[in-house]
């Protein structure tokens, strides 16, 4: 199964819920008189919501980050920086 975005998920939960609640919402002793395309617009948006948080927003506030990843590129600069460097070989290189 592919990686999917949590918040997207939970997101579109809401939504249709919320959108369903809206829906059926009509006076008392009344059934509600909507068109049929409106009842559409549960499934459509939950997957608007989805694909937007999965292809265009890609950031899930549920998922913790890996920090392995991170914590190694800090000791790559931390021993870049260690490093001793010739300024005059550099400035020379440059030159050329």
């Amino acid at each position: 199964m592919k990686n999917r975005n949590v918040t997207g998920i939970v997101v579109a939960i809401i939504y249709c819920i919320v959108l369903y609640g809206i829906l059926i919402e009509a006076p008392p002793g009344e059934v509600p008189n909507h068109p049929p395309w409106a009842y559409l617009m549960i499934p459509l948006g939950a997957i608007a919501i989805t694909a937007l948080f999965d292809f265009v927003i890609k950031y899930d506030f549920f998922k913790k980050r890996n920090k392995t990843r991170s914590h190694s590129l800090q000791q790559n600069l931390e021993k870049d920086l260690a490093q001793p460097h010739d300024c005059a070989h550099s400035a020379r290189t440059n030159i050329l």
